[in-house]
């Protein structure tokens, strides 16, 4: 199981990010975060990870509602994240133009997750549009078959095989649209 998110750092940094840190941090973060050497970057990886746990939080029977002040994160030695709510392992990736974030419950999991990343800037004010660009990506990478969401709102794609569900972690932010699954690590039968 997994959960990703994606933030637009442009988009972010231009939606007055500071306004939000009542509502996504708590008082311990947001004095971290008054220190910290680059306070809007600090905020954008808290709020990517905070949202990624929730999806896997949700995945692992935490309730619906999202409070990101009860999600408290811990920087680990290793250059991970752990999430002691949920007991879930994060990591972040950062690029020019925006931040991924994903979790795992197990830290060798992490490695274990394929994602796909696109920039797709004329579809930004299209969420509709956005979304089929990202179901045939889907169908590209996964083969013929179906987005659904549980009773959550948890993606899983299912292939016209009839074959299991796979579970997937999909991320909209502005311009930048990613989906994600756990690819298990091929075991040797010899």
């Amino acid at each position: 199981m997994l959960g990703t998110d994606i933030v637009a750092l442009e988009q972010l940094h231009s939606n007055r990010w500071a306004r939000r840190l009542d509502k996504v941090c708590s008082l311990e973060e947001q004095k971290w975060l008054g220190q910290a050497p680059q306070p809007f970057l600090a905020f954008a990886q808290l709020w990517a990870m905070k949202e990624a746990a929730y999806k896997l939080g949700l995945r692992l029977g935490a309730p619906l509602g999202y409070y990101p002040k009860k999600i408290s994160l811990q920087a680990r030695a290793d250059g991970y994240f752990y999430c002691p709510l949920w007991n879930i392992y994060l990591s972040l990736k950062q690029t020019e133009g925006y931040l991924w974030a994903q979790a795992a419950e197990q830290l060798a999991q992490l490695s274990q997750i394929h994602y796909e990343v696109y920039h797709w800037p004329a579809l930004a004010l299209s969420p509709r549009l956005r979304s089929a660009a990202l179901r045939e990506e889907l169908v590209q990478h996964l083969g013929p078959g179906q987005l659904i969401k549980d009773e959550k709102g948890l993606p899983f794609w299912t292939k016209k095989t009839g074959s299991s569900l796979i579970a997937l972690s999909l991320s909209y932010d502005g311009p930048w649209a990613s989906w994600a699954r756990v690819v298990p690590a091929a075991t040797d039968n010899s």
